[in-house]
This record gives structure tokens, C-alpha cells and sequence, in this order.
């Protein structure tokens, strides 16, 4: 028998839980400014910060509170948020805080106030270390080292309501990689250079912490003398009188003539700290970890085990107040409520199904992911859309194509023909000159830039091979994909670009001599599976899909007439359109006055006109429009979207009932809730597995949905979308239903499952490129900014 668990553990004793908390009324909060939401987070941050405890903004009527618990010390009475003075009046009542009898206004204040509590014991443990406030924790003796960085096995902890109406710890383990030796006590101006930016734990006596590297001080660890109730002391001398004692040996033993690096706090004040104590982290992208990396790599029964684990030796002496916190002892099960597979349709109007539909192909299951793929390259199927392909270019540095470049192209051309064989794919191969040049961010895109010109001579579109850039500052890789596709539509004619590597062709190529005793290139017998892999994803993903040419669709209808997912990056807007089923696609790039988020205006005015193009499309009235917003949904754009909604039900574009229903979709968060298959049978030990696509837990405006999972093996456990039901007339399940099917599109790899919808998807891939910033300057006047810099 199959059971379903989530990584919550119940908090089993909440009707002895309180807590007693004091009140400010917030006064100067503007709630109809554009930046009241704003200043509500940093009011929260700063003050946490400030105060070392739990600080909480909660509304009621139309006035604005702070919710502190009572034995924090006094807030100041005034603080200066952005353009608003803002104003803190102490109420004269003591509240308390039931965690049994709670309503939607309290549960951010129990799970705030819970969050805090707990960590605060984590912290005092000897044998734990935490990079931030809020962050995972992580035992300090590394569970395993390689090439000199050492694997510290953490995991984070956060409360969370679940779906009969009790509180919960989500438990999820993490991985950190800190290089096992400091950097050089005594590194040098110009050796520090190279660090400036990264990262490093602080080893502040007992306690370590995260901090990010940006100056280097000619001062000496004895030198540099830190001001104490009027007192001035060596930072040698300061952060051996704040260690708890004994201290450790790094400390005891440090260099009296170390270097002294700078930080900056939370508050964005400067900080010092010894160069002898700061040790480099690692991304798990990075190559120092890449062989490691697959040890962070947890399968189900692994993961679930080690949250066990961690709940009873770090959790079980918890107390909150006057109370002891009781936590169940396993992973609480949930209700396996699954969303089916929806039907698929491919060209010549053939249909995959796992169900019983008429006219269509069944498949079970289990065999759904390669049938998907199968059914692209059966004749009597294939791709969704068939339209011929327009104006192909590759353009390909002088470097490759005198060498595995021929072979390459031979190779592309052939996947890309076996795929989509009615597309006429004959690329235009376009050759730029890598050869005698520096490979920075400017050379490589002037050298491009300046071979389009001369070749492309229609418009159409071009895949782009790039070398990758291993030195220099400003991400010069991110600043030579977005130089490529931001300048080519500027072209006379205008070309739509797409960026592939060399690094790939060149791993897999190897030179041999054929029957006539000539050189030639062929694919290496240990690379040939992965490559082929690699070629059918190019393919897809820079020439198929940047055509917009569509595998397959939905065969049934949405519950949502129109679906518009929105991300913001860079001052980039992309809007991603699904109508008809998602057999009508379209993507929208605007610029954006805003980093992150959408001005009202903006997004009523942007909005409108892309529904209205929908209904032009469609032909008939619109009856309910989702909006997927990649993250936050600021209520600016709730407001902005509500606006163009209202206009467009006057126009006739929606019906007069039409309705306007609003999600957010985040990928990561701080606490990473996780599913589990648990297979129990009599007598033996349960069997524990990655969740069945489609499962989803909903808890109030909150619900995560698992679409990686089985039938589709992957290795690890299976991460499950957090979904936010901010506001809608579509019931959430209806919503959250549509959010599965669109990421059944899985495009870039038929065979596999996807982890965003389509929606999502697709602005990611467009404003992951499109949107990253690039110094438009240095590429104009010829001036890499590395070397501009030196």
C-alpha cells in the first residue's frame, strides 16, 4: 500500500504554546504609495536586525501595527524609510498570541514568532554554524573534503501552516562546500583583487557567519583599531575578547601582521574582519565542486532519513515560552490527491494518452516521457506546428570551423532535419574570425556582430556559437549572450538569435584519417550517447523552439480562456501568452522603468493590449484570464492588472463576468518542502520514492505541486512548485490543475518532465538571455571593460 508524506513535521502540542507580544501603531505609511510595501519589508528587516528578535507588520481596519514579543527592548519612536518618515506609538495593551486559535491576520505572526524561537537555540549550539539570519544551519565538521574543500551537511527549518489548520516544521537537508584552509593571512593589494566579491565564512571565534568580500586595508590585524564605549582596540584584541571561551585554536594562534579584509553588515555598515579567519565558499555550480556536486545529489529514501535525523538530534529539546515543543516523530502523511496526465496532440491531429480516449494513442505511464519523444519523430505524427522554417544562419568562430566545425554542422543539420523533417533546415553557415584576438565579452560580439553584418542579407534567425569566457569581471559570459541577442534585431535586416558553446563540440570531437588518408573529425565512442543527447537538445532549444515551432499541445481545454505568465529582470518585462489550450503561444519583451516589478500604469496599459490581440485572435469574448507571476506579485501590478481587466470588460474583450485570478509561482524558497511515496508492506522496511506527478498539498492560499516525480526518472529527490493563490474568482485547485498541464509541455526534452509551466518556462528562457545587462559602451567603442579597468 502507497501513502504520500511531505517533510512537516507537526507541532503536536500547540494548545500549550503562547506567547505574550507588544504593539506599535505605524504612523506615515502611505498604503496608496507606490512604495508602501516596500518600506513595510525593510521596516521589518531593519528592525529585526536592530532588536535581535522577531518583528512582525500586521494590519487591521486602517491602521498599520508592529508586533514585537514583550521582553524585546523599546523600539525607537521614529525611523526614515524611503521618502516617508515614519512614525512608531507604543500601545499601552500586552497581547497574547494562541497558536491553537489563530485567523488569517496571526498566522504570519505564529509562524514569524516560531521561525525566530526555533533558531535561536540552533545558534547557540557549539556544532552548528549559520551563514545569515534566516539561512539553513550547518555542522561544522565537513562530512567529506575533496581537492581541499570540505562538505558540510546542513539543513533548514521553517514553520509553515498545514492543511488541517495546525503549524508544522518543514525539514529539508542542504550541503555548503567551504574551502578546508583560510585565505593567506598575509594575501596582498593585488592578490586580494582577484576575491573581490566572493564570498567567505567569517570563523568570528565560535560563531561563523557569512559575509561578502569588497576591500582590501593596508592596516594589519594589530593596526587597525576598532572604537569600544570610547575604548580603541586592535581588531586582533576585539575579536578575541567577543569569542567564547576557550577560543579556538585559529583564533589563539592568529597572525599579530595578518591582512584585513572588509565587509559590510546587514545594515550596510563596514566591517572588518582577519584575513586568516575568512575561508572561501563554493557555489555547487562551480567547477572546484562539480565532482562533488552529485554528492549533494539525495534520493528520496536518503533525504527522508536524514530529515529524521535532524529532527531528533537538533528539535527535540525546543522550547517555546514556558513550553517544551513536541514535534511528530516521522514526516506527516498527506492525502494523495493527483492531477491526471493531460492528453497531448501532435501533428496530423494524432493525440497521446495514459487514459482511455477515443482515437488515441495509449500508453501507460510508465512509458509516457519516451512515447512523448517517439511520437516527434514518427512520420505520422511529428511536431504540432509544420509551417516551413524561415531564414536559417550558424555562425560558427574561424577556429571550429577549421577544425570539428564541418563535421558539426553535418551533424546539427541532420538532428534538426530528422526532427522536423518538413522545415526545409539548410543554415546559412556564417564564419567570424576568433583567431589573433583576445577572447573577452567585446572582442568575441564585435567579431560577430561584424560578420553579421556583411552576411545576414534576409531576416531570419541564427544560432550563435560562442567560446566561453573563463577570465574577467562583470560577467563577461552573461554580457556576450545578451550583447548577441539584444544587438542582432537591430540588424538591417532584423535577426533573431539564439547562443550555443564550443566547449560541448570540442569535448567530443576527435580527428582521425578516412579512407582517402585525409583528416577528418568524428564523435568520440565515449562521448557519442551524451552528444547526441546534447545535438537533439540544440536542436530543440536554440533552433526549433527559438522559430517558435511547437512539438506538441494540449488536446483539452484549460480551465483559464487566456493564461499570462509575467517575470521582470533587468528592467525587462516578459509575457508569456497561452490561449486556445495552449495551441496558441505567443511571448512579449518590454522594456521596464523597474528592476523588478511593473509599475501600475505599466501593466494595465501593457496588459490590455495583449488581450486584446488574444480576442482578435480568438474571435469571441475572453471568459476568465489567469496571470502566472514569476514570484511576487506586487500589489501595484495587482492593481495595474485589475484596471486593465475592468477596461476591457467595458470594451466587450471580456465577458461582463469575466473573471481576473492572480498566483504567484516560486522556484526556491527558504525551506524546501518535499514529497514522498512511501510503499509499506508487512514485515518489511518501507520503500521510499519520489512522488507521482500531478500530487499537490494545498494549505490555505499556499499549495505545492509536484511536477518532476514518477513515472520519470530522475536522480535526487523531486522538488514540488510552490504555488500562492493571491486572488481570483477560479477556484485555486481549477488554477493550480492549469499550472501542472502547461508544464506537461515539456519541450526542450520530451522525454523528461519539466518543473515550470510553460509560462514560466518561457519567459526564463527569454529574460534569463534577453534581460541580463551588458556594458553597451565598451561594446561600441571597443573597450573590454577588464582591460578598461586596469
Amino acid at each position: 500500500m502507497n501513502a504520500a508524506e511531505a517533510n512537516i513535521f507537526p507541532i503536536a502540542n500547540l494548545s500549550e504554546l503562547s506567547t505574550r507580544y507588544r504593539t506599535y501603531r505605524v504612523r506615515g505609511l502611505n498604503r496608496d504609495s507606490q512604495e508602501y510595501f516596500k518600506n513595510r519589508d525593510l521596516i521589518v528587516r531593519r528592525l529585526s536586525f536592530q532588536m535581535k528578535a522577531p518583528v512582525e507588520i500586521f494590519e487591521q481596519g486602517d491602521d498599520v501595527f508592529l508586533a514585537v514579543p514583550e521582553d524585546t527592548a523599546d523600539l525607537p519612536n521614529s525611523l526614515m524609510m524611503v521618502r516617508a518618515p515614519i512614525r512608531l506609538d507604543a500601545m499601552p495593551d500586552v497581547r497574547v498570541l494562541d497558536y491553537s486559535t489563530r485567523s488569517p491576520e496571526t498566522d504570519r505572526l505564529c509562524t514569524r514568532f516560531i521561525n525566530t524561537m526555533v533558531q535561536q537555540p540552533l545558534w547557540s549550539k557549539i556544532d552548528l554554524w549559520q551563514p545569515r539570519s534566516g539561512a539553513g544551519f550547518y555542522e561544522k565538521t565537513p562530512a567529506a573534503a575533496n581537492g581541499g574543500i570540505g562538505r558540510h551537511e546542513g539543513f533548514t527549518v521553517r514553520a509553515m501552516i498545514t492543511e488541517d489548520g495546525g503549524i508544522g516544521l518543514c525539514i529539508d537537508a542542504k550541503n555548503s562546500f567551504i574551502d578546508q584552509r583560510p585565505i593567506s593571512p598575509r594575501i596582498n593589494r593585488a592578490d586580494f583583487r582577484k576575491l573581490k566579491g566572493r564570498h567567505a565564512i567569517y570563523h568570528y571565534g565560535h560563531q561563523w557567519y557569512d559575509v561578502s568580500l569588497f576591500e582590501w586595508h593596508d592596516l594589519n590585524v594589530t593596526e587597525f583599531e576598532i572604537n569600544i564605549g570610547g575604548k580603541r582596540v586592535s581588531l586582533a584584541e576585539f575579536v578575541e575578547s567577543h569569542s567564547r571561551k576557550p577560543t579556538p585554536p585559529e583564533l589563539a594562534n592568529l597572525d599579530p601582521e595578518g591582512a584585513v579584509l572588509m565587509y559590510r553588515n546587514n545594515r550596510n555598515e563596514e566591517r572588518a574582519a582577519p584575513a586568516g579567519l575568512c575561508y572561501l565558499t563554493h557555489d555547487t555550480e562551480s567547477r572546484e565542486v562539480r565532482n562533488s556536486h552529485r554528492q549533494t545529489i539525495m534520493p528520496p529514501d536518503v533525504r527522508r532519513a536524514k530529515v529524521i535525523a535532524v529532527c531528533k538530534q537538533y528539535l527535540s529539546d525546543i522550547r517555546i515560552g514556558r513550553a517544551h515543543l513536541r514535534l511528530g516523530q516521522c514526516p506527516m502523511p498527506i492525502e494523495r490527491r493527483i492531477f491526471p496526465i493531460p492528453d497531448l496532440e501532435f501533428g496530423n491531429a494524432k493525440r497521446l494518452t495514459v487514459r482511455d480516449t477515443a482515437g488515441a494513442r495509449k500508453v501507460p505511464i510508465s512509458n509516457f516521457g519516451h512515447s512523448r519523444q517517439e511520437m516527434l519523430t514518427t512520420a505520422s505524427a511529428g511536431f504540432y506546428v509544420r509551417s516551413r522554417l524561415d531564414r536559417q544562419y550558424l555562425f560558427l568562430p574561424k577556429s571550429v570551423s577549421d577544425s570539428w566545425g564541418g563535421q558539426f554542422t553535418k551533424d546539427i543539420t541532420n538532428t534538426v532535419r530528422q526532427l522536423y523533417p518538413q522545415g526545409g533546415y539548410a543554415p546559412d553557415v556564417v564564419i567570424y574570425n576568433d583567431l589573433g584576438i583576445g577572447r573577452t565579452f567585446v572582442e568575441q560580439a564585435n567579431a560577430i556582430l561584424e560578420a553579421a553584418r556583411q552576411s545576414c542579407t534576409l531576416p531570419g534567425f541564427a544560432a550563435v556559437m560562442i567560446h566561453e569566457i573563463k577570465k574577467g569581471k562583470n560577467r563577461a559570459h552573461d554580457q556576450l549572450e545578451a550583447a548577441i541577442l539584444r544587438e542582432f534585431p537591430k540588424l538591417s535586416p532584423s535577426v533573431r538569435a539564439s547562443v550555443l558553446h564550443s566547449t560541448m563540440g570540442a569535448e567530443s570531437y576527435e580527428q582521425f584519417t578516412d579512407a582517402s588518408g585525409n583528416p577528418a573529425y568524428q564523435i568520440r565512442g565515449t562521448n557519442r550517447s551524451r552528444f547526441i543527447g546534447y545535438l537533439r537538445n540544440v536542436a530543440l532549444s536554440k533552433v526549433l523552439l527559438t522559430n517558435e515551432k511547437w512539438p506538441f499541445v494540449l488536446a483539452e481545454p484549460l480551465h483559464a480562456d487566456v493564461t499570462v505568465g509575467i517575470d521582470v529582470k533587468d528592467h525587462t518585462v516578459g509575457y508569456a501568452v497561452v490561449s486556445g489550450a495552449g495551441r496558441s503561444i505567443r511571448f512579449h519583451c518590454e522594456a521596464s522603468r523597474q528592476s523588478e516589478k511593473l509599475l501600475s500604469s505599466q501593466i494595465a496599459s501593457q496588459l490590455e493590449r495583449i488581450i486584446r490581440s488574444e480576442f482578435d485572435d480568438l474571435g469571441r469574448s475572453i471568459g476568465s484570464v489567469v496571470i502566472h507571476r514569476d514570484g511576487r506579485a506586487f500589489p501595484e501590478e495587482c492593481a495595474g492588472t485589475e484596471k486593465a481587466i475592468a477596461s476591457l470588460r467595458v470594451e466587450g474583450v471580456l465577458h461582463q463576468d469575466a473573471t481576473l485570478n492572480i498566483v504567484e509561482i516560486f522556484k526556491t524558497g527558504p525551506s524546501t518542502l518535499r514529497f514522498f511515496e512511501v510503499e509499506c508492506e508487512d514485515g518489511s522496511r518501507p520503500r521510499v520514492m519520489n512522488p507521482h506527478v500531478g500530487l499537490h498539498y494545498i494549505t490555505g492560499r499556499d499549495a505545492y505541486l509536484a511536477t518532476t516525480g514518477w513515472p520519470f526518472k530522475r536522480p535526487g529527490t523531486s522538488r514540488p512548485l510552490h504555488v500562492r493563490y493571491v486572488s481570483g474568482g477560479l477556484p485555486f485547485e481549477h488554477c493550480l490543475e492549469d499550472i501542472y498541464k502547461l508544464s506537461v509541455l515539456a519541450w526542450g526534452r520530451p522525454e523528461d518532465c519539466s518543473r515550470l509551466p510553460v509560462t514560466i518556462k518561457l519567459t526564463d528562457r527569454a529574460l534569463g538571455e534577453d534581460a541580463t545587462e551588458y556594458d553597451e559602451d565598451a561594446l561600441k567603442f571597443g573597450v573590454a571593460p577588464e582591460r578598461a579597468s586596469a
